[in-house]
Order: C-alpha cells, then sequence, then structure tokens
C-alpha cells in the first residue's frame, strides 16, 4: 500500500533511518520474480491453516496488493472457500482511521486513494476480529514499517481503544530486520506471517 511519508517530523534521525530502510526493502522486494511470489503467496495459505482450524466464523480484513506487496488475493481466496467473512480497508482522509468495507472475493473492486482497490460504497462497515497487514519490514518483537502514512497504527489505535483485535503482518522473509526503528505512535503486530511460518509476538 504504498503512501507518501507522513510522519511528524519529531525526530530527524528517526525519520531518515526509516527513510532508508524503506528505499532498502522496496528495492529487494522489486526484486522477487513472478514463481516466487506466487510460491510464498501459496506457501503462507499452509503457514496459516492451523491457526484458521476454529476461526471460521471469524471477519478477517486483508489488503489489495500493490507492485511488489506479497499477494494476499490466493489468501483471500482460500479463506472465501473457507466461508470467513472477509474485508478490505479504505482511506477516508489522510488524518484518519481507516473503515472496513465487506468484501466479496470476486466482486468488482473501484480504484480509490493512492489508486489501492477497494469494495464499492454500499453503506455497509465491517468490524475485523484479524486484520492482515502489508509491511515493508518488520522486527522479532513485532514492529512493523509502513510507508509512512500512518494509516493503519491510526486504525489500530483506534480499534484497539474500544475492543480487542488481532493484527498479522504479511510479508516474505527477508523483510526481517534486527530493530524496527519505533516511533511513540508505531502500533505493534500480534503476529507474522511469512512463507516459512507463523509466530505470535
Amino acid at each position: 500500500m504504498p503512501i507518501d511519508n507522513n510522519e511528524p517530523p519529531d525526530n530527524n534521525e528517526l525519520l531518515e533511518e526509516k527513510s532508508q530502510l524503506r528505499q532498502q526493502m522496496k528495492t529487494q522486494r522489486g526484486e522477487i520474480d513472478a514463481a516466487g511470489a506466487k510460491e510464498a503467496a501459496s506457501a503462507v495459505i499452509e503457514q496459516l491453516k492451523p491457526f484458521l482450524a476454529s476461526k471460521k466464523r471469524w471477519q478477517i480484513a486483508l489488503y489489495h496488493p500493490l507492485h511488489s506487496e506479497l499477494d494476499a488475493l490466493p489468501l483471500a481466496r482460500f479463506l472465501s472457500e473457507q466461508r470467513v467473512r472477509l474485508s478490505l480497508p479504505v482511506i477516508m482522509s489522510r488524518d484518519e482511521p481507516m473503515i472496513f468495507r465487506p468484501w466479496q472475493i470476486d466482486e468488482l473492486l473501484v480504484s480509490a486513494v493512492h489508486k489501492i482497490k477497494v469494495p464499492p460504497n454500499k453503506g455497509l462497515s465491517a468490524t475485523p476480529e484479524l486484520i492482515i497487514v502489508p509491511l515493508l519490514a518488520f522486527d522479532k518483537n513485532g514492529y512493523r514499517l509502513g510507508y509512512g502514512g500512518g494509516y493503519y497504527d491510526r486504525t489500530l489505535a483506534q480499534i484497539r481503544g474500544e475492543r480487542r483485535v488481532i493484527a498479522m503482518g504479511l510479508a516474505y522473509d527477508f523483510q526481517e530486520v534486527n530493530s524496527i526503528p519505533v516511533g511513540p505512535h508505531d502500533q505493534h503486530l500480534d503476529y507474522l506471517l511469512t512463507p516459512s511460518g507463523l509466530s505470535k509476538t
């Protein structure tokens, strides 16, 4: 979900460190070929199956992939076949949390902010219990590096202030780094899902 950097300039060193890491990971992720991307998308389904065994009635939010993000669409189709209720995030404005709209796997999506594909507005909203989150980099402590817009951080902060929700990062294994530079508004991930496994943070 490529977003222009919108982080507050409260720590120039932190922002520069994040910027460099973003560029590094964009480059590495862009080098994945079609076969590798397809294999990874299949592998994460297998890794998630045990976790989902008792959660088929859940409402799960995914993301519609852009560019070199790990393709969540095969996972979405698998979940749909398991009768899991799906939703996608929708950006409402630059500084607000996102909302979630119900998503039927074969419905026609529309292009929205930043050319992100979202379900058409039918006046319906969803309340996900699990949010699967894209990222550029992550560490073993459950912190992620996004694109700098802060949309997922604002959204998770709002939801966590009201109810329980699980946030699960989805990424290639090589996107793991020793440590993510963390700012005051960065939200923690509960799980990390990669082609090699699912881990609780």
